[in-house]
């Protein structure tokens, strides 16, 4: 998957319902399954993420984090 594309009837991790009728029609499936993602989901899943462990807050802070003490150097360099 080319970076920053997402299609949503190929890429998605889970049906793409368009009405509620089939919205109702795959909850039903998904309680029937125990709530399992299906196997194409969860292959698509597997592929999409590059880092699947519970760490996720922690590196999204960091990356905040980084983001804004480079502005506040740049802004500091700019004065």
């Amino acid at each position: 998957m080319p970076l920053g594309y997402f299609d949503y009837k190929k890429d998605a991790f889970g049906p793409i319902c368009g009405t509620p009728e089939v919205l109702i029609r795959e909850l039903k499936l998904t309680l029937e399954r125990d709530c399992q993602m299906e196997p194409v989901y969860l292959e698509r899943q597997r592929r999409f993420f590059e880092i699947y462990d519970n760490q996720n807050c922690e590196r999204t802070y960091l990356a905040i984090n980084e983001i804004c003490n480079e502005k506040h150097r740049k802004t500091k360099q700019s004065h």
